[in-house]
Parts: structure tokens; C-alpha cells; sequence
């Protein structure tokens, strides 16, 4: 196992982990370390970035006289904004990529990014493409990462399945189960027309700015 996540971006922390496994937000006490807490949150991410495809993008289009604007199609919750990257009109890179909220102000609550008149006076007339990560991948693997941390074995269970005689490993797993049950593995295209398939530069969608006009 490589001590390393294959996303380069953690999707929680561990007092995440440990508030859901434990009660509590630290290690004393207990019979675990932060390693171990590391170990299972890095298991947890690489099972959820080889299922599915946590990050999401979305695009718009900045206009000269508008500060805010949406960055999803709908107004569910985002765990994060991994960066933004701007594009001219004919979908060139121009090299403007920003992975730092200092260089915005982002709302993950109502789904809303903020730019200053300066911005908006530079990026005028291009694209803003947004690369995101839903709350839901956040929540399944803060659970999975309690899941493992409280019982290897019980990791592999499913929902509803198995005899351990442990009440909060049941919870979690059944969670586990209900957000699993909304959330769509991407399925691997067989044939090698699609060898070079990119999952994360599709179904891009394109937000028209309505909300804030």
C-alpha cells in the first residue's frame, strides 16, 4: 500500500474519522495513533477514487459586470473546491489556475464563488471551469475510514450482513450502504476505442448565471 493519496486531496481529517468511530475528536486514550487513523483514511480514499470519481467540474461564463455566480447545477453542498482555471473563448488554457481560496471567496454551503471587481475586470468574456468535490464522497469516506479503523474485518461487510456484536460498526456500515446507494461507480469502457476516456473532462455542465442577475 503506498502512503500516499491517489487523489492528492484528502477528503477528511482525523477528527473526522474519530468522532464518528470514537465519539471524540482525538487519539488519548485510546488504543490507536494517528498513523493508524492516517492508514485508514488513505484506504478509504484510494477505495473511493478507484470507484468512482469524486472530483466534479462545472463552467461558466464571467461577465464584465458580474461579481457572483454559480458553480453547480443544483444547490447541494460541497466538501471542497480543489481549483478553478480560467479559459479564453476558444477553450484555450491561459495558464490562470487557482487551487487557493485566498484568490476567491467561495460559499460551499449555497453553492456561490465571489470574485472582486479586479477579477472580473481581467477575466471578462472567458470561462471559468470549477473542479470540485460533492459532500457526499467527504461522508462516505469518513465513514469507511471509521469502518476500517474500528474492525478490519467488519470493512467488508455489508449492510445488515454478518454477526458482529458491535452497534456502531452496524450504524456505520448501514450509513456506508444509504450513501453508497446514491452515489454511481463509473464503469470502465471495455473497448480500446475508449483507451484514452477521461471521466473528469466530461459532463462538464455548463451553469447559466441566472441566480445572482
Amino acid at each position: 500500500m503506498t502512503n500516499q493519496y491517489l487523489s492528492g486531496t484528502k477528503l477528511c481529517t482525523r477528527a473526522d474519522v474519530l468522532q464518528i468511530a470514537f465519539g471524540r475528536a482525538d487519539t488519548s486514550s485510546l488504543d490507536y495513533t494517528g498513523s493508524d487513523v492516517d492508514e485508514a483514511i488513505i484506504d478509504a480514499t484510494n477505495e473511493a477514487f478507484g470507484r468512482y470519481f469524486p472530483s466534479k467540474q462545472s463552467q461558466f461564463f464571467i461577465e464584465s459586470d458580474q461579481t457572483e455566480y454559480e458553480f453547480r447545477p443544483d444547490n447541494s453542498e460541497t466538501y471542497l473546491i480543489k481549483q478553478l482555471v480560467i479559459h479564453d473563448i476558444d477553450n484555450a488554457d491561459t495558464g490562470m489556475s487557482y487551487q487557493s481560496s485566498s484568490n476567491y471567496t467561495a460559499d460551499l454551503n449555497s453553492n456561490k464563488l465571489t470574485f472582486t471587481a479586479a477579477q472580473v475586470a481581467e477575466w471578462a468574456n472567458r470561462y471559468c471551469y470549477v473542479d470540485f468535490i460533492p459532500i457526499q464522497w467527504h461522508d462516505l469516506v469518513k465513514n469507511k475510514a471509521a469502518l476500517n479503523l474500528l474492525d478490519g474485518d467488519a470493512a467488508l461487510m455489508q449492510p445488515g450482513d454478518g454477526t458482529i456484536d458491535n452497534p456502531r460498526v452496524t450504524r456505520i456500515a448501514k450509513r456506508i450502504g444509504r450513501i453508497e446507494a446514491d452515489l454511481k461507480p463509473f464503469e470502465v469502457q471495455g473497448d480500446r476505442e475508449n483507451i484514452n476516456y477521461e471521466p473528469r473532462t466530461v459532463d462538464r455542465p455548463y451553469i447559466k448565471q441566472l441566480r445572482f442577475r
